[in-house]
């Protein structure tokens, strides 16, 4: 993470924004074993309870995936806004600045 007075690097951010959107790809690897293990082909009472609790587990998670999901491009949007920023005038304008003040 940078220190203070460190700029943000728009490539660090994109590079988290694939960490997070990995994330969501691992929940959905995730749902689709649950519901792999939820169809397996044995008959009992407990296997319907299982079934039915791994269900109710397992519905949100979607959701959760596609939030994850927003949350990468959200990251995506602001390393792009953090990139535009960094060839600014302003940004050149408040470096010199930066390195004239103690």
């Amino acid at each position: 993470m940078p220190g203070k007075g460190a700029g943000v690097d728009g490539d660090a951010v994109r590079a988290q924004a694939r960490e997070v959107a990995a994330l969501a790809d691992e929940v959905r690897r995730v749902v689709a074993w649950a519901r792999r293990a939820a169809d397996a082909d044995w008959e009992s009472l407990a296997a319907e309870a299982f079934r039915a609790q791994l269900h109710a587990e397992v519905d949100g998670l979607p959701a959760a995936a596609a939030a994850v999901d927003e949350a990468a491009a959200a990251l995506v949007a602001h390393a792009l806004a953090v990139d535009a920023l960094a060839s600014s005038p302003v940004h050149a304008v408040g470096e010199v600045v930066r390195r004239l003040l103690p």
